[in-house]
């Protein structure tokens, strides 16, 4: 697991850290810019969580992410699993994120360990002048298998 980075002192000089508007993603993680008051680099920190660092009640997590019309299935696993996950594949798509947290959430709080969902890019290919936006539509089979700890061994202590 990473090491957390300081969201308030630079690494490089040990100058003041100011958040600046917007965030970045990569294929599973967001990240927050920040700018140094002394240097005036910009350093990027991851902002998101894993779902296995969310809820301490999980043992294991994996989910499987299939593309219609695809036949090899994304695989992620425990930690690797955030609250905001970037299936999107297209390469004109605007790519918002497909938010994970809620439907996860519910399955934790239902104690569910098995689910399927069908799931939409809600993303659009915006013309080159951004007059018109197509959408995206892509649609995604998300699987999810969860393993919750055993919590008898805890309760008959108790």
């Amino acid at each position: 697991m990473e090491k957390p980075q300081s969201k308030t002192e630079c690494q490089s000089c040990g100058g003041r850290l100011y958040e600046q508007a917007g965030y970045y993603h990569d294929e599973s993680r967001r990240y927050a810019q920040y700018e140094c008051e002394k240097c005036k680099r910009t350093t990027r920190i991851r902002v998101d969580k894993s779902i296995m660092e969310y809820c301490p009640t999980i043992e294991r997590i994996s989910m499987e992410v299939l593309k219609e019309g695809s036949s090899n299935p994304r695989r992620y696993v425990d930690d690797s699993i955030r609250d905001m996950m970037f299936f999107c594949s297209n390469p004109k798509c605007t790519k918002p994120p497909i938010v994970m947290d809620s439907y996860l959430y519910k399955m934790i709080e239902q104690k569910q360990t098995h689910s399927e969902v069908w799931e939409a890019c809600d993303g659009f290919e915006p013309s080159p002048k951004w007059r018109k936006k197509t959408p995206c539509n892509q649609l995604f089979k998300i699987t999810v298998d969860i393993v919750f700890k055993n919590n008898e061994a805890s309760k008959g202590r108790k």
